[in-house]
């Protein structure tokens, strides 16, 4: 994932340039010196890059919390196996994105929150919470984040990673073939049948109504990513 400078892809229209400055680190357990907990919503089409970005910035920031917003699909538990799959996940129904950003809004609060598990294979939620605890910086990534007005009301910044439809498919057949237990054939009817004319419907208009626009073509290396970080955070008003 290469940075690139204003007017090469990096910033969204009628943005100011990159501060290679910015972004201070004022000492542990604050965001920019104000002590306050700061939370950057990373959108974009599944495939994109998102959760490499997402996770390569929480880790250029030592004890930052990566909230996943797929974690927040409805559960789907009190419906029969066949009416499980034929449920389009790539429509915004199909995520609690309001209890999402009740969650995110605990979080900015201080709070501890016992968030979802989502079991992808079995398309429904786990018994088990996942407990996330308040911290300085909060990264939240989802394909649909963006499409939630109060989940964008608890963002300090909204960042769009862009790649091509299909490199991005490429990518979602090898995740979900090795980390969600899915079937060739599965993968690919659901894309077609949903994922693609999504995307075009509500992921890709999604560039609109971010702060920043990032390429997720290339590898993001730590470099980058502390880079990106001090950039964004500089751009967070205090």
């Amino acid at each position: 994932m290469t940075l690139s400078r204003p007017g090469q892809g990096l910033w969204g229209a009628g943005r100011s340039g990159f501060d290679e400055r910015g972004g201070r680190r004022d000492g542990p357990g604050t965001a920019a010196g104000t002590g306050r907990v700061r939370v950057i919503g990373v959108a974009g089409p599944s495939g994109s890059g998102k959760s490499t970005l997402a996770r390569a910035l929480a880790d250029a920031w030592p004890g930052a919390l990566v909230l996943c917003a797929d974690d927040y699909y409805r559960d789907l538990a009190h419906l029969g196996w066949e009416e499980r799959v034929a449920v389009n996940f790539d429509h915004p129904q199909a995520m609690d994105l309001d209890a999402l950003a009740a969650d995110l809004d605990a979080l900015r609060q201080g709070a501890e929150v016992a968030g979802p598990v989502y079991d992808f294979a079995r398309h429904e939620r786990r018994p088990e919470r996942r407990v996330l605890s308040a911290a300085a910086l909060v990264v939240v990534e989802g394909v649909l984040l963006l499409q939630s007005d109060a989940v964008r009301a608890t963002l300090d910044l909204k960042v769009y990673v862009d790649a091509p439809l299909d490199l991005c498919l490429v990518r979602r057949l090898r995740r979900d073939l090795l980390e969600r237990g899915r079937g060739v054939e599965s993968i690919l009817a659901q894309y077609e049948a949903t994922v693609r004319p999504m995307a075009l419907a509500y992921v890709l208009p999604q560039r609109a109504l971010a702060d920043l626009t990032v390429s997720g073509e290339d590898p993001v290396t730590p470099e980058t990513a502390a880079l990106l970080l001090a950039g964004v955070l500089g751009r967070i008003p205090t």
